[in-house]
């Protein structure tokens, strides 16, 4: 959880370009500070040694007994004359407003201990806003989800409406099918009906006035003989 914080902190701080600003300014005049004091010791150690130098210089450069390690004695030597140099035995007659950066390096201290006290503060309205945000993201995807939900439900519902439509159409066009067949199979009874009236009309009848007697009476056989001239036929057993 630490290194999570830390990272999301770093992150942050990164992104401010304040802070950010301050903290390269800061490191550069560390580094410019640090240069200037390792040029100072470097010209101190390569220079006369004071203060007793000269003593622990000649004490340390005695030969060994055993012959070697000179290499080792030498280096010794050099370090141990450049940490002499560098240390100030007799108090200088400098005062602090003389000291170069003096006044940067106490804003310095003072920014990194306000810093410090911050920094609390600072990670905890930095988690806070993190929690904002992360929340204010959750919160986006819940109503993308409900509204593709919505919509999803809303499809649904269409293709159902589209179903039973086609449902019914095909039970309209099936009836209607139907209807059409009856009607034909009715209209084909009809017409078998009517044809045999047609076929079977009776003739028309002529009333007497309508025929010529004299033309009919010339037309009828002379061997015709009327019913009533002729004799009543006997039955089988004698009765007329």
């Amino acid at each position: 959880m630490y290194n999570n914080f830390k990272e999301k902190a770093v992150a942050y701080y990164e992104k401010n370009p304040k802070i950010k600003e301050a903290i390269i300014q800061k490191f550069v005049e560390y580094l410019r500070r640090a240069e200037e004091i390792r040029a100072v010791l470097d010209e101190v150690g390569g220079g006369p040694t004071s203060n007793g130098d000269g003593a622990v210089a000649s004490r340390t450069t005695s030969k060994p007994k055993n012959g070697g390690g000179e290499g080792d004695d030498s280096e010794n030597v050099r370090l141990r004359a450049g940490v002499n140099s560098a240390i100030i035995r007799e108090k200088p007659n400098v005062k602090w407003n003389d000291v170069a950066g003096l006044e940067s390096a106490k804003q310095a201290l003072q920014e990194a201990t306000s810093l410090s006290k911050l920094s609390d503060k600072l990670a905890t309205i930095g988690m806070v806003k993190m929690q904002k945000v992360d929340n204010q993201q959750l919160e986006a995807q819940r109503d993308k989800a409900l509204s593709n939900l919505q919509a999803e439900e809303d499809r649904l519902a269409l293709m159902v409406e589209f179903t039973k439509w086609n449902f019914r159409r095909y039970n309209l066009e099936e009836t209607k099918a139907g209807i059409e067949d009856l009607d034909a199979k009715i209209l084909e009874a009809q017409g078998l009906e009517s044809e045999p009236k047609v076929n079977m009309m009776p003739s028309p009848t002529l009333s007497p006035a309508d025929l010529d007697e004299t033309d009919y009476a010339e037309e009828v056989d002379e061997d015709y003989e009327h019913p009533a001239d002729t004799p009543a036929p006997t039955s089988l057993f004698g009765f007329k």
